[in-house]
């Protein structure tokens, strides 16, 4: 009877020990979803950097920073899920800082017209800027509509008719704009170390560009006190089929890696950082140009206060 005792005891002690071991792994599973409440409000803040080098028989440089502010609120929320917001820009600032010469900004908020070296930058926000938009985005973040609310603007401020501007303000348009810097969700839990991937091909001026997205899920790491979930993303663009004799030239490659941190207690993306690097060679230059293209975006989205 001892012994039976002792040895169902022994077998509890090392099923304790198991579980306890396996907790860490087991609790760090998550779900990702986008889970606001009606009226609550978020500020979006993008910030990118980019800088251009052009190498040939000299070499030239320049760098152009951009931030972008938008404010979101929910207006309702489906049964689903799915999130009716109402999103909006609210400015813009720009730098430059050229090959030569002094730094050039502009600021939406002042009262001031752009310089020269960036009026067509800034040309293309004033359409934007303070114009409502009434969004559907589901838990995953992907977007199912977009529509413009004419309450938001004069009726001389009609939106712009050309192609950029069309293609962008539709489901597909805005979830090319926005996806980079949100990511995209797994459908169901992960485990540290699932992946899931994406694939789609982009129409470019040059040509059709293949894109293909992998996700990985690293764990919970602890930022300000906070649990946070960590995302990694990777994707590598590659050019279409070859070109005929009298086609555009083909893209070049490109490789962006990312890093997302969710809230799952929240229900929000709180921040993501973008790297990407672009080198391509200009055809039948003379001398020969290679053109490196370095870029980050960086987005932090905090409750509006």
């Amino acid at each position: 009877m001892v012994t039976f005792l002792t040895s169902r005891f022994v077998a509890s002690a090392a099923l304790a020990v198991v579980w306890v071991l396996c907790r860490p792994v087991l609790a760090d599973s998550a779900s990702f979803r986008w889970d606001l409440d009606p009226d609550q409000e978020l500020r979006v803040r993008w910030s990118q950097t980019v800088r251009t080098e052009i190498r040939g028989e000299k070499s030239v440089a320049w760098t152009v920073r951009a931030a972008i502010e938008m404010r979101w609120r929910v207006e309702a929320v489906d049964q689903d899920g799915t999130l009716h917001m109402s999103q909006h820009f609210t400015r813009l600032i720009l730098r430059m800082s050229p090959a030569e010469g002094p730094d050039v900004d502009y600021d939406s908020k002042a009262d001031q017209e752009p310089p020269l070296e960036l009026r067509e930058l800034a040309a293309a926000m004033p359409p934007l800027l303070d114009r409502r938009f009434s969004v559907a985005m589901s838990p995953l973040g992907r977007f199912h509509s977009v529509q413009d609310d004419p309450a938001s603007h004069s009726t001389e401020d009609t939106q712009p008719a050309n192609e950029p501007w069309t293609s962008f303000l539709t489901p597909d348009g805005w979830e090319r704009a926005f996806r980079p810097s949100l990511g995209l969700l797994p459908d169901g839990p992960v485990q540290p170390g699932d992946q899931w991937h994406h694939q789609e091909t982009v129409q470019t001026p040059q040509g059709p560009l293949r894109a293909e997205h992998t996700y990985r899920y690293e764990g919970t790491v602890e930022v300000d006190g906070g649990p946070l979930q960590v995302i990694r993303g990777l994707t590598e663009a590659t050019a279409g089929p070859p070109p005929g004799a009298f086609d555009k030239p083909q893209p070049p490659d490109q490789r962006q890696t990312a890093i997302y941190h969710f809230n799952a207690d929240a229900g929000y993306l709180v921040q993501s950082d973008l790297v990407q690097t672009i080198v391509s060679d200009v055809p039948d230059s003379d001398p020969p140009l290679r053109v490196t293209i370095q870029g980050r975006l960086r987005t932090r989205i905090e409750p509006w206060k």
